[in-house]
């Protein structure tokens, strides 16, 4: 019998979850036509019979009616009652073989994506680099800094962004790349990102396609070969030295379209790549008219002496992309990084961003810049 059934799943769903009355009989009267206790075109018991059986308020019984009726499952005739719509779908019971086989398959790349470099094994483990002491991060100014921004906060910068990010940050990134790292760069050539992965991913999927060879030092960041293995480029990794990563005469093929490099602190040897080495790695980029990606990972921090200066500040042919972080001067769960891009690739990476990443957090890009200028 209808009511009966229905006062079982309503029982069954009261039991599960907090769900209105009006709700629950919904749900329950779906359930029913779906498992076919109701056939096409059966007419359905009147609404004030329904209530009575189910010992429910009429107004109970006519919302639920009333919403499966605007879904397509129920059809009113004014006059002679509400039946079931021809064109509900009936539920047939999968084979369990199949089942499975779909609840756990996963593409080649994404069997090689969930089992390689897993962050959550490489990251939680004693002398982890790159970890910060969160226990030290100044909460009560950071809070009053973003307070601050969000009392001037404007009703557009609640809205995506397709400018490459907050311009009052970008000039603040720009101003101090030019100063402290010698990158040679306008405002407009930074892209705020959501931090070193969204970078990478950009580049891998705008300077190269399925299948280009990357260079990356051996050993690398797991974070690079992870993005580098979602956009489908093939890895060759190139040893690392005490000068950073040392491509020889084994590497010439094959030949690279993109190289992804540590200079500042290689991750994981902490290597800082020498003056020569830059300078040849350069020349081997414009041999092979392959575009650097120098992630200038811990570069804020050093036990004594100047930095040495960044592998774009040394480029003379327009091949480097340097990418940067929030991480490690504020925090990682921050997610705000930037990206400089050559003044030629601009255009098309501030629309590929805005196109693929939907980019936004305008206040929040807000925060950092009242901190840099401190």
């Amino acid at each position: 019998m209808l009511s009966e059934f229905l006062l079982s799943e309503m029982t069954r769903l009261a039991q599960q979850d907090a769900l209105p009355l009006h709700r629950q009989l919904y749900e329950a009267l779906r359930r029913a036509l779906l498992d076919g206790k109701l056939a096409a075109g059966e007419r359905l018991p009147s609404s004030r019979d329904l209530a009575q059986d189910l010992n429910l308020s009429r107004n109970t019984v006519v919302a639920a009616i009333n919403q499966l009726t605007v879904e397509g499952y129920l059809v009113s005739q004014v006059g002679s009652g509400t039946y079931v719509a021809d064109s509900v779908p009936k539920a047939t019971p999968r084979p369990a073989a199949v089942t499975q086989q779909q609840a756990g398959q996963l593409s080649r790349r994404g069997e090689a994506l969930a089992s390689t470099f897993c962050a959550n094994q490489l990251e939680v483990q004693p002398f982890t680099p790159g970890i910060a002491d969160f226990s030290a991060f100044p909460v009560a100014l950071w809070q009053r800094l973003q307070n601050k921004h969000w009392r001037m906060t404007y009703p557009d910068m609640l809205d995506y962004n397709d400018s490459g990010g907050y311009a009052p940050l970008r000039r603040a990134v720009a101003d101090y790349l030019r100063v402290f790292r010698s990158v040679q760069l306008d405002a407009d050539q930074v892209i705020i990102t959501s931090g070193t992965q969204q970078s990478l991913e950009l580049c891998a999927q705008l300077l190269a396609d399925h299948g280009d060879t990357v260079w990356v030092e051996d050993p690398a960041y797991w974070g690079a070969v992870k993005a580098f293995m979602a956009t489908g480029l093939s890895m060759h990794a190139v040893p690392v030295d005490q000068q950073g990563i040392a491509p020889g005469s084994d590497d010439a093929h094959p030949v690279p379209k993109l190289i992804y490099v540590t200079p500042s602190h290689q991750y994981p040897t902490g290597a800082v790549m020498s003056l020569s080495r830059r300078h040849q790695l350069l020349a081997c980029a414009a041999q092979h008219k392959a575009w650097i990606l120098e992630d200038d990972y811990d570069s804020e921090f050093r036990f004594s002496g100047p930095p040495i200066s960044s592998l774009e500040g040394l480029d003379k042919d327009g091949c480097v992309l340097y990418m940067g972080t929030f991480s490690k001067v504020l925090y990682p769960g921050l997610k705000l990084g930037y990206l400089v891009v050559p003044k030629p690739l601009v255009g098309a990476f501030k629309q590929a961003h805005y196109d693929l990443n939907r980019p936004g957090q305008m206040p929040l890009q807000g925060s950092p810049r009242f901190q840099c200028n401190k």
